[in-house]
């Protein structure tokens, strides 16, 4: 019994309703982004072959993603985080529907999967914020290291599930269609269901009142910040190894 007991503080967070959806939505919507990072690549290097336009995907995603982050960071300090997060996550989930119907429609080109991963950058660089800082109000403070654990679970879980979930939609409904084109389409509907899962499940959660930033604008907010981190090393550090994540 202990040992159960010891085994099941693992989960001790998810005693909490609210993280609790919180922690579902965003397993879903990052097993969505995995997903869809996959087909992204499968559909460039199906179409052309190309190893430099393979390539120029991901800066076209790392750019957006590092230029607006610490604007999206100001942001998610003033804004109610929890309709932020439900509108990032429909602006995703219709964006990748009108991905998948232009791939079934045989409409589909190369331009269009540039521009979602864009889309994908901007969302991003507002997305991760608005998450981090809301999470920590969903919980009390004496399981809150156990729910950052949990939280980073999802990403290196989901680099497993999440492509290999997308290779086999591809190859399994390619086959019964006869057109892996249309494998691909379904993979993008799975992964917008991710998103658009997160964002019903954040209709649900129930943030608590807290206060927010009484800065005086985003931009004075934004500069004010800056030089605070350039004259901690320790946050300039961790700032620059974030930004290396990202690429």
């Amino acid at each position: 019994m202990p040992s159960i007991s010891s085994k099941l503080q693992v989960f001790s967070s998810l005693r909490h309703r609210d993280f609790r959806l919180y922690w579902f939505g965003h397993l879903s919507a990052v097993s969505g982004y995995q997903i869809i990072l996959l087909v992204q690549g499968w559909l460039i290097w199906t179409l052309t072959g190309s190893e430099y336009l393979l390539g120029a995907l991901g800066l076209c995603n790392a750019i957006p993603a590092v230029l607006l982050s610490l604007f999206g960071g100001v942001v998610a300090d003033k804004v109610d985080l929890r309709r932020l997060l439900i509108v990032l996550q429909s602006v995703t989930a219709f964006t990748l529907v009108t991905l998948a119907t232009l791939t079934v429609a045989g409409r589909l080109q190369i331009w269009h999967i540039f521009a979602v991963v864009i889309v994908f950058g901007i969302v991003q660089a507002f997305d991760n914020p608005g998450r981090q800082a809301l999470f920590p109000h969903l919980i009390d403070r004496r399981d809150l290291m156990n729910a950052v654990s949990l939280n980073s679970t999802i990403w290196p879980g989901t680099r497993i599930f999440g492509p290999a979930l997308a290779g086999f939609v591809i190859d399994k409904v390619g086959e019964v269609t006869n057109s892996p084109l249309v494998g691909a389409a379904a993979a993008i509907y799975l992964a917008s269901l991710g998103f658009a899962l997160f964002g019903l499940l954040m209709f649900l959660v129930r943030v608590p009142p807290f206060e927010r930033s009484r800065g005086r604008n985003v931009l004075q907010d934004l500069g004010d910040g800056l030089k605070f981190v350039l004259r901690n090393r320790l946050f300039t550090f961790l700032t620059g190894m974030n930004f290396m994540n990202i690429f």
